[in-house]
C-alpha cells in the first residue's frame, strides 16, 4: 500500500501536523508500506529548526519528502503548482492531507477530480473555531470556505483526534459517517530517558505552546500572583505564536507587561521555544502542568507532559478531559478561583504530585501508544480503499 501524505510545512520546522505526518509515515514504512511526502519548502525565518524527539539529528527520515516551492502566498495559505505533478506521477493507493485550509491539498483535490483515488482529510483542527474566543472565522476564512468546502463533501474519510474536534467538525457540516477519531501518540520511552529532577525547594509549574491570546496564560500569572508564595516558579516555554486571526501585538510582551507590574520577575521565567531533549528537561525538571487555553483541538503539551509523569490542571478542551481523572490524574478547571484551589493543594500536599504523576503516565501509554494508532491508520485505509 501507498499513502502519499501532504503537509503545508515540514521539518525543521515544528509544528504538531509535522509530527503527526512523520510518525504516520514512519509507522507505515516499518510495516512494509509506503508514505512518502509532499510539502513546501517554507522555513518561517522566525522559528527555530528542530526535530521529532524521537530522532537522531544525524539520521534521515525514513521515508521519502518532496518539498515543493509555492508561486505565490496569501498568510498561510501557500501554493505550489508542482503538487499537482506529484498526485500523478506518485501513483497513490491512498491521498491523506493534513490540514483542511492547505493549498497542497487544495491542489491534489483538483487532481482528484480527473483521476480519482481514496482521500483522506486530517482536520488538525481546522474545521471550527467557535469554540475559541480569541478567533473569528474572518472574511478570509469563509471565501476559503465557499471556494473549497467541497473537497471535505469528496474526502472519503476525515480524521479527528479528540472529542473537542469531532464535535467542531460536525457543527461545521461533516457527515459524521465519513468521521474516524484516532488520537496523536507519543513514544513513551523518550519522555523517561532523561531523570526526573524537579526543585525540593519549591514547586515548579509549567507551561508549553506558542505563546497567542488562545493560551490564556495571563489567567495562570493572575492566578499565580495571587496566591503570593515564594516557593511557586512558572516556566513558560514557546515562542511568539501566530495561532489567532487577531491585530494584537505581541502577546509575549503583554505577559512580560503583567509579570513587571505584578512584581513577579523572580517566579516567572520565559525560556522562548526549546525541542528535543531540551524540552524533554523542562517536563522532567517540574512538578506539574498547567494549561489554561480557552480552546485546543488537541493540545499535544498535554499529552507530552502526561507521558512525563505530570499531573495536569487543564481547561476542558482538547485531550484534557481525556487525560483528567479527577483527584487522580489531575483537575479540569474552568475560572482563576479553581484554578488557584488546585495549585494550592498541590503546593500544600507534594505526595500528590508523585501519585498523580504515576497515574498520567501509566494512562497515557496505555490509551496513546504510536503502535495502537498506526494499526487504526491501517484500518481506516484499507477499509476506504
Amino acid at each position: 500500500m501507498k499513502v502519499l501524505r501532504t503537509a503545508a510545512t515540514f521539518y525543521p520546522h515544528v509544528t504538531g501536523p509535522a509530527y503527526q505526518a512523520y510518525k504516520i509515515s514512519e509507522g507505515l514504512e516499518e510495516r512494509g508500506h509506503e508514505s512518502p511526502i509532499v510539502t513546501t519548502n517554507v522555513i518561517p525565518k522566525e522559528e527555530e529548526p528542530g526535530y521529532p524527539p524521537e530522532m537522531d539529528k544525524g539520521e534521515s527520515f525514513p521515508f521519502d519528502i518532496i518539498r515543493r516551492k509555492p508561486l505565490f502566498s496569501i498568510d498561510q495559505y501557500r501554493m505550489p503548482p508542482q503538487a499537482l505533478y506529484d498526485y500523478f506521477s506518485e501513483s497513490p493507493d491512498v491521498i491523506h492531507c493534513h490540514g483542511y485550509q492547505n493549498a497542497i491539498k487544495d491542489a491534489f483535490y483538483l487532481g482528484n477530480l480527473i483521476n480519482s483515488k481514496p482521500f483522506v482529510i486530517h482536520g488538525h483542527g481546522s474545521f471550527s473555531k467557535e469554540n475559541d474566543p480569541t478567533l473569528q472565522r474572518s472574511l478570509q476564512f469563509k471565501l476559503y470556505d465557499k471556494l473549497w468546502y467541497r473537497t471535505v463533501e469528496r474526502a472519503d474519510a476525515i480524521v479527528v483526534s479528540s472529542e473537542q474536534e469531532r464535535q467542531d467538525a460536525i457543527s461545521f457540516g461533516i457527515d459524521e459517517g465519513k468521521l474516524w477519531s484516532i488520537p496523536v501518540g507519543k513514544e513513551a520511552s523518550v519522555y523517561t530517558s532523561i531523570p526526573r529532577n524537579p526543585p525540593e525547594d519549591q514547586l515548579r509549574i509549567l507551561f508549553v505552546g506558542r505563546l497567542a491570546p488562545r493560551r490564556n496564560v495571563e489567567l495562570l500569572l493572575e492566578a499565580i500572583a495571587e496566591l503570593e508564595r515564594t516557593d511557586l516558579e512558572l516556566r513558560i516555554v514557546g515562542g511568539e505564536g501566530t495561532l489567532s486571526n487577531s491585530s494584537r501585538g505581541s502577546y509575549t510582551n503583554e505577559l512580560k507587561n503583567i509579570v513587571d507590574e505584578k512584581g513577579m520577575k523572580d517566579s516567572v521565567t520565559f525560556t522562548g521555544p526549546k525541542y528535543g531533549d531540551e524540552l524533554i528537561k523542562e517536563y522532567r525538571e517540574s512538578h506539574i502542568f498547567v494549561n489554561p487555553t480557552h480552546y485546543e483541538n488537541f493540545g499535544q503539551a498535554n499529552l507530552e507532559a502526561a507521558f512525563a509523569g505530570l499531573p495536569l490542571i487543564a481547561t476542558p478542551t482538547g485531550v484534557a478531559p481525556d487525560l483528567i481523572k479527577e483527584s487522580e490524574t489531575g483537575y479540569i478547571f474552568e475560572g482563576k478561583a479553581d484554578l488557584v484551589t488546585y495549585i494550592q493543594e498541590f503546593l500544600e500536599n507534594r505526595s500528590k504530585v508523585a501519585y498523580m504523576g504515576e497515574n498520567i503516565s501509566a494512562l497515557a501509554k496505555r490509551k496513546f501508544a504510536w503502535e495502537s494508532i498506526i494499526d487504526q491508520y491501517c484500518t481506516m485505509y484499507r477499509e476506504i480503499i
